[in-house]
């Protein structure tokens, strides 16, 4: 995909980084000429340029892009502009960064579909991992479900898939189990995860570091992790 990311702070230099590793053609854009030399090298381009401004913006190649990411979040009045003038050109895609009520409402206003809450969801998984022990990751997934990805707990160590009887007890499926060899269990968060099969074989014996995929209601979930 060719990419146009706006705004070269940690957010949007890190999301261009990592889509240039993934192998899309991004274009980093940003005012600060240091932040454009200091990306230069991990996204495929750079360009020091006022969005703000619509001739300098006329100048990007919009129509080429499939995707276009506002990721400004330090300058309110800038990211409006930027966003204001990008729904003007009527791009293919268009996802803006929020930071607040007030900057979302407006960009409801200009009719952005896709508004990213960053912080906010960075914040709600960290909450949640601090608030459940062994949990690596968590997503939710409409209004009622939550996939989340949970180190074996200790009571469970050594215990057979079959005896675990997630869907009779809990009303929850184990999609998979992640494993993760010797790494130690405490480090889930920080340790790179291992391999996993497409499905889960009922005779598998589960181990101390391995990784549990659960999915089900948020409700019968919490009973799991409560119990």
């Amino acid at each position: 995909m060719k990419i146009i990311i706006f705004g070269l702070g940690n957010f949007g230099a890190s999301l261009g980084s990592i889509l240039t590793d993934l192998g899309h053609e991004v274009l980093g854009v940003d005012s600060n000429l240091h932040k454009v030399e200091t990306h230069r090298s991990k996204i495929t381009n750079t360009i020091c340029l006022d969005a703000t401004d619509a001739f300098a913006m006329a100048t990007l190649p919009l129509k080429e892009a499939d995707l276009v990411v506002v990721a400004i979040g330090d300058d309110f009045g800038g990211s409006v502009m930027i966003t204001a003038l990008l729904k003007q050109k009527k791009m293919k895609r268009l996802i803006t960064r929020s930071t607040s009520p007030v900057h979302e409402s407006v960009f409801t206003a200009l009719g952005v579909d896709e508004i990213l809450h960053p912080e906010l969801e960075a914040a709600e998984r960290l909450a949640q991992r601090i608030s459940t022990p062994g949990l690596v990751e968590s997503y939710s997934i409409g209004q009622e479900h939550q996939l989340l990805e949970l180190v074996v707990p200790k009571r469970y160590v050594g215990v057979k898939v079959a005896e675990l009887n997630l869907k009779d007890r809990f009303q929850i499926n184990l999609v998979t189990i992640i494993k993760r060899g010797n790494q130690h269990a405490g480090q889930a968060g920080l340790q790179p995860l291992g391999s996993c099969s497409d499905f889960v074989y009922q005779g598998t014996t589960l181990e101390e570091s391995d990784v549990l995929v659960l999915f089900g209601k948020k409700s019968n979930l919490k009973k799991f992790l409560g119990e």
